[in-house]
């Protein structure tokens, strides 16, 4: 498949009547401000959860969100804005391509993923560029990297070996 055979690939699952978002806006801006109020009013990530149960099912439904939200509540930090909806887009394009396991870049030993995704982890001089990894334990060769810093795309989606490179904008970011 070429590359441009990827992304039209993927543009036609995008677009297909059947794709969702895991959550709506609506319900990413009900996260970050149910966090903003809270996050310094309570001790333990635990406790923060306990708060408001029907949030806590939503921010659930997306790993790289409630990864983030407990990163940052852990440390007592704001959510940088955009963050929650980034990891929302690339759970729903993961869940578009049975892309099951995720891994936290941050908790995870690097032995534990695919052979074939290590090469696109770390920079020259050997940092990590990720955040999150989603990929099919079954087929190795599709996966999805979100990196989430300012020096990269938002994520590159590897289908069959070929790369598209995903820019994940919200609203007030489209608009500017």
């Amino acid at each position: 498949m070429m590359n441009n055979s990827a992304l039209n690939e993927f543009l036609c699952d995008v677009y297909s009547d059947d794709n969702k978002t895991v959550l709506s806006g609506e319900e990413v801006k009900e996260i970050e401000k149910f966090y903003k109020e809270n996050y310094k009013n309570v001790n333990t990530f635990s406790e923060f959860l306990k708060l408001d149960p029907s949030i806590t099912k939503k921010i659930k439904k997306v790993k790289g969100a409630y990864a983030e939200i407990e990163r940052q509540f852990n440390s007592k930090n704001a959510l940088q804005p955009g963050t929650i909806i980034e990891c929302v887009l690339a759970q729903t394009i993961a869940n578009m391509y049975n892309l099951s396991c995720f891994v936290d870049s941050f908790h995870s030993y690097i032995r534990e993923l695919p052979a074939n995704v290590l090469p696109y982890l770390r920079a020259e001089e050997n940092t990590l560029l990720c955040r999150y990894i989603y990929y099919d334990p079954n087929n190795y060769n599709n996966f999805l990297i979100q990196y989430g810093n300012p020096t990269s795309y938002d994520a590159d989606l590897f289908l069959n070996n070929h790369i598209v490179k995903l820019e994940f904008k919200d609203g007030l970011a489209r608009a500017g």
